[in-house]
């Protein structure tokens, strides 16, 4: 509370290793997790989700945040299948309305589908995601982005361009995001290019140099 996080952080670690750490409440490994997490201190924030997630009951909002929480830990530390698993739980607990954790999950599940091949799975998952966000806050508009960038890679990858194409051209027409719209410029350049649709390509390709002041 006083914002000494560093102190706060080494008086709860070695909690963690007693015998009485399940009697830590939740809230206090969360804050700890995230502190963790926001300094890329990824074992150390494994550790803390993963007793979080022993202090929370099934298929609650407590549970899913957790696993959320595991699984951005096993992705920093590499641990892809662990992650995938964790990401897979969470994505399991329907809550309504959707929460921003279970769009997490969602988004989870579609990143590390798509890396691992399963195209199917990954454009479910995006699909979903971008069903759930809530459009009307900034952090849901950045989940929508990221679930529309990731229905136009799963479906380029699954042989459906058209699919792909129009995911692409929602984002450059209704998003601003520095990193994800100009990828959905190259995206959609590449596929217009290969329908053999020359001029909306550069139309494209021109329109994206208006915008960003430089090439594509």
């Amino acid at each position: 509370a006083l914002g000494r996080g560093d102190e706060a952080a080494a008086l709860l670690q070695p909690i963690l290793e007693l015998k009485d750490a399940e009697q830590l409440d939740a809230t206090y490994l969360r804050w700890l997790t995230e502190f963790r997490l926001s300094r890329n201190e990824w074992a150390m924030a494994e550790q803390a989700a993963r007793l979080m997630v022993t202090r929370t009951e099934e298929q609650s909002a407590q549970r899913l945040d957790a696993l959320v929480l595991q699984a951005k830990a096993q992705e920093g530390l590499q641990q892809y299948a662990s992650a995938l698993t964790a990401y897979q739980s969470a994505y399991a607990i329907v809550l309504t309305p959707p929460t921003t954790q279970r769009v997490e999950a969602a988004l989870g599940v579609g990143r590390l589908s798509l890396a691992n091949g399963a195209n199917d799975a990954a454009y479910l998952a995006f699909v979903d995601a971008s069903k759930m966000a809530n459009q009307d806050t900034a952090l849901g508009r950045h989940q929508l982005a990221l679930a529309y960038q990731g229905i136009a890679e799963a479906s380029r990858k699954k042989g459906d361009i058209d699919v792909s194409l129009r995911a692409s051209m929602r984002l450059i027409i209704f998003f601003d995001d520095a990193e994800i719209v100009p990828l959905a410029y190259k995206n959609a350049f590449e596929i217009l290019s290969q329908k053999g649709q020359t001029e909306q390509a550069e139309n494209l390709r021109d329109e994206f140099q208006k915008r960003y002041g430089k090439a594509l």
